[in-house]
C-alpha cells in the first residue's frame, strides 16, 4: 500500500521515461526546426534524440531551467579545492608527473610510487590519466 503515493506520482514520468526525445517531440509538434531546437542538448548526454531517454532529456532541461549550476570561480576551482584537501592531508599533486612503477609491499598493496624522473614517494596517492580518443 505505500508504495500506491509513489506510484502515482511517478507514472506521468514512466509513461515518457521509455520512449525516446524523437518519440515524444514527434506526437508534441510536427515542427521539424522545433523538434531539433528543443532536443539541442542531445550531447549533454552523448545519445542521439532517437535512442535517448525523454525523461533523462526532460530531467536534464528541468536542470537547465532552474538555472543550471556552475562553480563560483568557474570550473578550475573544483580541482584547486581538491589540491587544497590533498596538501592539507599530507599528499602531493604533481602535474604530468610520469609514474614508472607502482610500490608494493609484501602483500601486494600499494604503498608508494617511482616516478620516471627518478624521485620517490610513499604518500597516500591516486593517479588521474587522461584518456585520449583516437579517430
Amino acid at each position: 500500500m505505500g508504495d500506491t503515493l509513489y506510484d502515482d506520482m511517478a507514472a506521468p514520468f514512466r509513461s515518457h521515461a521509455d520512449r525516446t526525445v524523437t518519440e515524444v517531440l514527434t506526437v508534441l509538434t510536427e515542427d521539424a526546426e522545433l523538434r531539433a531546437v528543443l532536443s539541442g542538448h542531445y550531447g549533454d548526454y552523448s545519445l542521439a534524440p532517437g535512442r535517448a531517454s525523454f525523461g533523462m532529456h526532460a530531467m536534464l532541461i528541468r536542470h537547465y531551467i532552474d538555472g543550471a549550476n556552475f562553480p563560483v570561480g568557474g570550473s578550475a576551482r573544483l580541482a584547486e579545492t581538491a589540491t587544497d584537501v590533498i596538501t592539507a592531508a599530507g599528499g602531493a599533486v604533481l602535474i604530468s608527473a610520469e609514474v614508472e612503477q607502482v610500490v608494493l609491499d609484501d602483500k601486494g598493496s600499494a604503498r608508494g610510487v617511482l616516478m620516471a624522473d627518478g624521485k620517490s614517494s610513499s604518500r597516500p596517492w591516486s593517479s588521474v590519466t587522461p584518456v585520449r580518443s583516437t579517430p
